[in-house]
């Protein structure tokens, strides 16, 4: 019995000091305070399917133009719906698998992704705000985590942004692309 909690223990243990590299989560001091003001809209959109409203998003820029290399970036979700972490897991991942990205590229960031977001209720915000040195998440206004790694915040906004995204009426509101 001691030979099995013992090695619990050591798998448990492996997967704490694995994330610390890339994550840093919420229960540490916030690495970057928001201020909104010194940041423009580039474009917002609203996402709605048949009947009902899932979520509006918006996208700020320093400069209110979107450039793949601009910092700081802010990208704010509002959800309209509950939707459970598990599922916002995995719309994230197939969205990745739409855009054929390879999956060497993402299936690193799923287990912090699960680690870091929680269920979304009606009315809640996502926000994920990247400043060069990786993208930070905040609900609600709370700080969640921050994933260090500086590809995370193109890889993740890709999803909308892409030329190949599945949404492309979304892309060009946020891009402040006139229909």
């Amino acid at each position: 019995m001691k030979i099995i909690l013992i090695t619990l223990s050591l798998f448990a243990c492996s997967f704490s000091v694995v994330p610390a590299r890339i994550l840093s989560h919420g229960n540490g001091p916030e690495p970057v305070v928001i201020d909104k003001s010194q940041l423009q809209l580039v474009g917002q959109a609203q996402l709605s399917v048949l009947f009902w409203d899932i979520y509006q998003s918006r996208l700020y820029t320093s400069s209110g133009r979107f450039s793949r290399n601009e910092q700081p970036l802010l990208f704010e979700i509002n959800y309209q719906r509950d939707i459970s972490r598990k599922e916002l897991v995995s719309a994230t991942l197939e969205q990745w698998q739409h855009l054929d990205i390879p999956a060497s590229d993402y299936q690193q960031y799923l287990p912090y992704l699960k680690a870091l977001w929680p269920d979304i209720s009606n009315g809640d915000t996502l926000t994920l705000f990247s400043d060069g040195s990786g993208s930070a998440f905040y609900f609600n206004g709370r700080y969640l985590g921050k994933i260090r790694d500086e590809k995370f915040a193109g890889l993740f906004l890709d999803i909308w942004l892409s030329p190949r995204t599945s949404r492309p009426g979304i892309r060009k509101a946020l891009l402040g692309i006139s229909p």
